[in-house]
Formats: C-alpha cells, sequence, structure tokens
C-alpha cells in the first residue's frame, strides 16, 4: 500500500514550510567548483518543501519526495526530485526532468574521458586522487573513492565508508547499511561518464530493480520479492532521446493501488539549436499542483563590476506550494577562493535573499546572505608540521525577519594566510556557527566545531586540490566534529567581521 499522505489545514502546512527555511545544511550538496575539504555527502530527511543552503557556497538544493512506496526492511521505492542551483558557465543541457532537476538511484563518475579506464585498475594510478572516480548519492551530495588503505586490495572507499569492488569490469558499491548497489548502466556523457545503478540489494534478499532507456532515462523501478513498481513515462517513446522529458511517473503497489505524478514543462529560449526544457508543474495524486518559475539569461555586470556576470542566469526564480505559499531567490557572485590557473572560474553563484509569502496573511518575510571572504582569522594545524597556525576564515551572515534570530556561519577559507594554505581537506569545513538575538543584539548560543582529533587516513593517495598544483600527502576522513556549546547571554560586539 501506499504511504498516506496527510492534509493539513493552511496554517498548520505555512507552519512547516516556514520552519524548513532556517535549515542550513552545508554538507549536502555538489562540489562544483573545488574538492572542498573533501565535503561528506549526508543523507538527510526532507519535506516536499524540503529547501537546504549551503552556508559554506550557498548553493541551493530543493528536494521533492514525489512517490513513496514503503517496503519491507525499509527497501521503499522512494523517489527523490532534486534540484541544485545553477552555476557560472552551467547553461542550460538537455534533461529528461527540466533543466537543473535530477532524479537518480546514484551512480559512479569518471573525472574525464581519458579516466574511464582507470575506474577498475585505480591501483595502478595510485599516486594522486587526481583521477580517481566520485560516487554520488540519490540526493546529489558527491564523495571521491580513493583506494583502501585499510582493505589494500584495489577496492575504494569514501570518507563516510561507502565501498567499490570491481569483479570482472562489473562495479558493485557497499553501504555502511550493508546494502549492495550494481552499478550496471554505462553512460559515456562527453563530460561525466557515468555507470548508474541498475539493482540495489538487502542482506535479507529484498531488491530493487532500475530499468533504463538508451540514455539515463528511467524506465522503471520494480521491487522483490514484495511487488511494487513504478513506471516513468516521456514525451518520446521509451526516454530513449536527449530531447525527452518525463511526463507521467504511475506508482503501483501490490494491493493494486495506483498513484499517478504528471510534469509539464516550457521551453527555454536561450537560442541553442536544441529545444531545452525548464519543469513548469508537478501535478501531484490528489491534483495539487507546486509551480516552480525561472529566470532567462542574466547580466549582473552593472552590480558586480564585472565584464561579464551572468550569475542566475536559468536559475530558479520562485516555487509555489499547493496552498499558496510562495518562496523566490535571488542570486549573487562571490569569489570562493583566488583564482589558481589562467582557466580557472573562482565564482559561485550563491543565494542573496530568499523572500517567503505567506499564503494566508500574503504578508512576506526576507532572508539576506551575506558572504565575506577572509571575515576572520582561525587556529589550524600545518599540514606539514603539524602545528597550531593561523588560518583565514569565511565569514556567512544570515539576516533574517522579525521574531527569527539571525545567525553567523564561520568556515575555514580557501585563500592562503601568510602564503600557507589549509590542508586541502580542511577547507569549506564549519569552524563555528552563532545565533543571536537581534532586538537585543545579545548573542544566545556559540557552537564551536573542531575535527582534527577525529581526522584518520583513509588512504595513501595524495589528496589532489582540484583547480591547482597542490597535493596533501595522504587522503583524510573525519568522525563528525566534535561540538562545544555556549548558550551564555553575552552581549555581541561586531569587531571587523570578528567576535
Amino acid at each position: 500500500m501506499f504511504c498516506n499522505i496527510r492534509f493539513f489545514s493552511r496554517a498548520v502546512s505555512w507552519l512547516l514550510v516556514l520552519s524548513a527555511q532556517l535549515s542550513l545544511a552545508e554538507s549536502s550538496l555538489r562540489d562544483f567548483d573545488i574538492e572542498v575539504g573533501g565535503r561528506r555527502a549526508v543523507d538527510y530527511e526532507t519535506s516536499q518543501s524540503g529547501e537546504h543552503i549551503d552556508t559554506y557556497t550557498g548553493a541551493i538544493q530543493l528536494t521533492n519526495t514525489d512517490l513513496h512506496i514503503p517496503g519491507n526492511h525499509g527497501m521503499d521505492i522512494s523517489i527523490k526530485r532534486v534540484y541544485n542551483s545553477i552555476q557560472p558557465r552551467q547553461f542550460p543541457e538537455p534533461s529528461p526532468y527540466g533543466f537543473g532537476w535530477t532524479i537518480s538511484y546514484g551512480r559512479v563518475i569518471a573525472p574525464d574521458q581519458l579516466s574511464i579506464g582507470k575506474v577498475c585498475s585505480q591501483s595502478q594510478w595510485s599516486v594522486t586522487t587526481k583521477d580517481n572516480p566520485s560516487l554520488e548519492m540519490s540526493h546529489g551530495g558527491r564523495e571521491l573513492l580513493v583506494l583502501s588503505r585499510l582493505f589494500n586490495d584495489g577496492s575504494l572507499i569514501t570518507a563516510s565508508n561507502w565501498r567499490m569492488i570491481c569483479n570482472g569490469g562489473e562495479i558493485k558499491v557497499l553501504s555502511p547499511e550493508g546494502l549492495t548497489y550494481t552499478m550496471g548502466h554505462f553512460v559515456n556523457d562527453q563530460k561525466e561518464p557515468s555507470w548508474y545503478t541498475t539493482k540495489i540489494e538487502d542482506l535479507k534478499g529484498n531488491s530493487l530493480t532500475i530499468k533504463y532507456g538508451g540514455n539515463k532515462n528511467i524506465e522503471s523501478i520494480i521491487r522483490a520479492p514484495e511487488y511494487a513498481k513504478a513506471e516513468f513515462r516521456y514525451s518520446v517513446a521509451s526516454g530513449n532521446s536527449d530531447m525527452s522529458h518525463l511526463t507521467h511517473i504511475i506508482g503501483s503497489s501490490n494491493d493494486g493501488a495506483q498513484q499517478v505524478w504528471t510534469y509539464n514543462y516550457d521551453p527555454i529560449n536561450d537560442n541553442s539549436l536544441y529545444t531545452n526544457y525548464k519543469l513548469s508543474e508537478v501535478i501531484r495524486p490528489d491534483q495539487t499542483k507546486i509551480k516552480y518559475d525561472y529566470y532567462g539569461l542574466v547580466d549582473n555586470s552593472v552590480n558586480s563590476g564585472a565584464l561579464q556576470d551572468p550569475t542566475g542566469s536559468w536559475s530558479i526564480k520562485s516555487v509555489t506550494y499547493p496552498y499558496g505559499g510562495k518562496t523566490e531567490y535571488t542570486y549573487q557572485r562571490v569569489r570562493l577562493h583566488p583564482s589558481f590557473t589562467l582557466y580557472d572560474n573562482p565564482y559561485v553563484a550563491a543565494v542573496k535573499t530568499k523572500t517567503v509569502t505567506d499564503p494566508i496573511t500574503n504578508k512576506t518575510g526576507t532572508w539576506t546572505y551575506l558572504f565575506n571572504q577572509r571575515a576572520s582569522y582561525g587556529h589550524a594545524r600545518d599540514p606539514e608540521t603539524g602545528g597550531e597556525v593561523l588560518s583565514y576564515l569565511d565569514l556567512l551572515t544570515v539576516e533574517t525577519p522579525a521574531g527569527y534570530p539571525k545567525k553567523l556561519y564561520y568556515h575555514n577559507s580557501a585563500y592562503p594566510y601568510g602564503g600557507r594554505r589549509l590542508n586541502g581537506q580542511s577547507i569549506g569545513k564549519k569552524t563555528m556557527e552563532v545565533t543571536f538575538e537581534v532586538s537585543e543584539n545579545y548573542r544566545i548560543e556559540a557552537k564551536t566545531y573542531a575535527d582534527e582529533d577525529g581526522k584518520r587516513i583513509i588512504s595513501d593517495e595524495n589528496f589532489y586540490l582540484v583547480g591547482t598544483s597542490e597535493y596533501d600527502d595522504f587522503t583524510y576522513a573525519y568522525s563528525e566534529p566534535g561540538e562545544i556549546v555556549s548558550r551564555d547571554k553575552i552581549e555581541f560586539i561586531p569587531l571587523n567581521g570578528e567576535m
């Protein structure tokens, strides 16, 4: 049977949406510019209006669970549709789910065409992680796969203990929970050659089988032995074309019940040779709708002072929820790190403002995101001597509507201090989170994080800091950072971005 869809009053629904606005997850998004500290891809639960904003990069991720059929021992058919905000130089490309959106059960990704043959023979290329594959989770987070120091058998592992094994060219990935993923569908995408998940099995014999069209478009998901099925329908038969887009998902459970989800699109006018599409509307089984609007080609050069600044182009502009609530976004260009090479792009498209409209009162509240690189100083470990050294910290200040506490987030900066850069795998890690009452200008909580003691070597491969000629001697994994919480009511006095 299907999981029941709960219907709340408009007021309660709005409270749930509004409370989700401050859920700022910093570690579940894609690493699109540099391998930011080997940032971990943390699995998380979200509602249909699930929003996560990366507090280091300002990237937006929206996650919707469009279909959920519970199964034995957690072997659910759960279809998550994920949007990742558009980055500079990322222009519309064909996607069956709309530009910026993905539906996936995970994949292994080679960094380029030359590395396809190295994925299952990584032990022959063991000096650095420059040509290593990555593992992408169903929610869009990625982790680097490195040669395992513990097993020393040619298998690859991630920092959160996923393990990849090649057997006769067949790729299998083992999860920390004991699930086995078979990556049996290869798509030779020019930018990201990938092996997609074709089967998921648990230790009790339950499984999901994922079938694809000729490309990366999912055709069906079938669960066994407890039967359930999700069928994907496309605008082109079998979804076998780059130009096709998803029109329906039909879910069937073992008692014969069905759910139908419908997807509508608008063409993107980008003057390209092919027609690309943006997802405009999702009609749920109860006929309620989620609507999406997007920016076109944007030129922010007047505001940013850059010669060309397309930040925000083709990006999501607003989401209108089934009961009338609405969230609108604007974007800004943030220089996350110094230019490493002549062809390197140090800028990211970060959220600038987020405005939420109450569906009952029609009142609005705006969150403003202010990024300040090298805002303060912190203490770190010298990667060579192990001694304590000063390092730069980047600061995100979140200005909030009345009634919500102001938030500050400090992260290790990619900028070198005194000519020395932090260990590459420490860049982007959160070091402090501060909450304070705006009306009284008092700090009400400060959380500091220290994870150096939980660092462990997982691979002898030199960790490559993408876009540079710099390497760490080893590849590390970090345990969950220790958290020190202070809730003393202390007057907050900002001094040049410091506390």
